[in-house]
């Protein structure tokens, strides 16, 4: 049954129950209001429409303490806040603070009562550039911040969720939503959280929709740490640090640094890269991953570990080609002939594509490739599996990083003062030559999302049925915990955003194909 409602004048609609519902609990729609429904001979008010709960009208309305400050009215970039109005008290706060480090805020508390109705919430969502969501029980209980947050994400809004407190989300918007841009306010202290969610604020409202060029300097540093980086494998440096580390592949060990973490990697067969391969058509370098067998997962005592990390043995029976590094724009750009990417910089990783888009691409290059007679017989392109790229990511080790159990700046690019993708190759390696297994952007994994086996597996594929899909590694917007080796993310497949990219996997069918 549709509802239609008569405000200031205008009859809106067609509206479903439970959204007139919604509006009345928030206050936006009064009782008296005039309404009308399919069947309805006349116009009635809003407490005499069928399955209206008048035990619930305005149970969020706030009338025990000033507003703020109004809300924001202009054509100036804003923040559009969305809460519950249980939870005023401390959105209150945390919004009063931004609006006085000089933030333009709207949220519908500000505005005038008259003008309280569904239409004016709409369109400020739509002529924001953030949209910042308090999350909580109360907030994903609420029909109301859900239409807002679906709006928001429809729109393509730059998005940052702000967790209040440990609360579960409920299947729509966790489908909606997945790890995606979250702060938890809980876990961090108050300047820690005060310069994480100014940061986010800062960098959308810096970019807005504009794509920024790249920063010079950045491009002059890169280059120069890539024309040091090949000097110093030029020179006799490289050929003795070279003998060094053929002997510890042939002692079959690799430590990383003193103390615990060499112990932890100590003794583990750190396997010969095998032979590389480029793929031609566009200059991607992929290096061969041998089959293996290694421990999936996170010890209980790792740091920053989830409760879905469980540790477990995975047994790979086939080896594979991964990407030396993560897919370029330059490199997605000859294959797709478009660049969906925020940061632009050829030699940066693309970003702002979807899973459906990244299965795109390995499709349409594998159909390119095929058609030049440059794939053997049984082979193709396609996003690694999630055991696959956690065991190219380890390259060996157990610890939470593959350079041992904690992280800096200098070695991987995530949350600092960068706040932006960096060139691939930017940082050193790992063991087994991957670049940017840490950091940069998350990247798109075939399987979708599920809860490991407690049991040795060969060869996973991940759950059978699921609509999220894995993203893994980290990006520039994560925190240092969030780049773990173990670290597991995932969001709708048709999620894109500026810090999801994807690394491409060369696989074969035939085992009788194999180098």
């Amino acid at each position: 049954m549709d509802f239609y409602l008569k405000l200031k004048g205008e009859q809106v609609g067609p509206y479903r129950l439970e959204e007139v519902q919604g509006w009345l609990n928030a206050g936006y729609v009064k009782p008296d209001d005039t309404a009308w429904f399919d069947g309805c001979e006349d116009w009635v008010k809003v407490e005499e429409l069928p399955g209206i709960d008048l035990n619930a009208a305005g149970h969020f309305v706030r009338t025990d303490e000033a507003l703020p400050f109004e809300a924001y009215v202009g054509e100036e970039p804003y923040v559009f806040v969305c809460y519950a109005h249980r939870d005023s008290t401390t959105v209150f706060k945390q919004i009063k603070d931004l609006h006085a480090d000089g933030y333009r805020m709207w949220y519908d508390e500000g505005i005038g009562v008259s003008s309280e109705w569904p239409e004016e919430i709409a369109k400020a969502v739509l002529g924001c550039s953030v949209f910042l969501v308090y999350v909580s029980p109360n907030a994903t209980a609420s029909i109301n911040c859900r239409n807002e947050i679906n709006l928001a994400l429809d729109e393509n809004k730059p998005f940052i969720a702000v967790h209040l407190e440990e609360s579960t989300l409920p299947p729509g918007l966790r489908l909606r939503m997945g790890d995606l841009q979250a702060i938890f306010r809980y876990k961090l202290t108050k300047d820690q959280y005060a310069k994480k969610v100014r940061g986010a604020i800062n960098h959308f409202l810096k970019h807005g929709n504009k794509i920024p060029e790249t920063n010079s300097s950045d491009r002059g540093l890169s280059h120069s740490s890539n024309r040091s980086t090949k000097n110093f494998w030029k020179s006799g440096l490289a050929i003795a640090i070279g003998s060094l580390l053929l002997l510890a592949l042939i002692v079959k060990t690799f430590v990383f640094q003193d103390g615990k973490d060499s112990e932890e990697n100590a003794g583990m067969q750190v396997l010969s890269m095998g032979k590389e391969r480029t793929v031609s058509s566009i200059g991607l370098e992929m290096i061969w991953c041998p089959p293996g067998s290694f421990q999936m997962g996170s010890p209980k005592d790792e740091q920053s570990r989830k409760e879905n990390e469980i540790p477990h043995k995975v047994s790979l029976s086939k080896g594979f080609y991964l990407g030396k590094y993560e897919v370029t724009q330059g490199q997605w750009e000859k294959v797709m002939g478009d660049n969906p990417s925020f940061f632009q910089g050829r030699d940066r990783p693309v970003e702002r594509v979807s899973w459906e888009q990244a299965r795109s691409f390995c499709e349409k290059i594998t159909q390119l490739d095929r058609r030049k007679g440059l794939l053997p017989e049984g082979w193709r392109y396609d996003l690694p599996t999630e055991s696959e790229w956690e065991y190219a990511c380890r390259a060996g080790t157990k610890t939470a990083y593959a350079w041992g159990s904690s992280i800096e700046s200098s070695q991987a690019n995530f949350q600092s003062e960068v706040n932006a993708t960096r060139e691939v190759g930017f940082y050193l390696s790992n063991p087994w030559g991957f670049f940017d297994m840490h950091g940069n952007v998350l990247e798109w994994v075939a399987d979708r999302n599920g809860e490991y086996s407690n049991t040795q597996v060969v060869d996973p594929q991940g759950p059978s049925k699921g609509s999220n899909r894995v993203m893994r590694g980290g990006s520039w917007y994560n925190e240092g915990g969030q780049l773990r080796s173990a670290e597991r993310s995932s969001a709708f497949p048709g999620v894109a955003a500026t810090f999801i990219g994807f690394r491409l996997a060369f696989k074969e069918d035939n085992p009788d194909l194999l180098p």
